[in-house]
C-alpha cells in the first residue's frame, strides 16, 4: 500500500513523541536529535524498529542516521516505502 508522506510524517512524528515521550506538537521538519531528550543511539533504534513495524517495511539504518532532522528522516522512510510498494 503506497503512503503519501503526509502520512509517512504522520508514523514519524508518533513513532518519535512515543518513544521519547516527546510532546508531538513540538515536532518539525527542522528537530534534530539534539533537541529531543534522551534521544541517544540506543532509543535511537527503538525508533528505527517502531517505524518499521508500522509500515511494514525493512529500513537503509545507514541513511536513516545520517538524516540530519526530522524532515530529512521522513523523507529517507518515504522513498523507503516508496521502493517497496513497486
Amino acid at each position: 500500500m503506497l503512503r503519501s508522506e503526509g502520512e509517512i510524517r504522520d508514523v514519524v512524528y508518533g513513532a518519535i513523541a512515543a518513544t521519547f515521550q516527546f510532546p508531538i506538537a513540538d515536532i518539525s521538519a527542522e528537530t534534530t536529535a539534539s533537541d529531543v531528550e534522551g534521544w541517544d543511539s540506543v532509543s535511537t533504534s527503538r525508533l528505527f524498529f517502531s517505524i518499521e513495524d508500522q509500515l511494514g517495511v525493512e529500513l537503509p539504518i545507514s541513511e536513516l542516521l545520517d538524516a540530519p532532522n526530522v524532515g530529512a528522516l521522513v523523507a529517507v522512510v518515504h522513498q523507503c516505502v516508496a521502493a517497496n510498494a513497486g
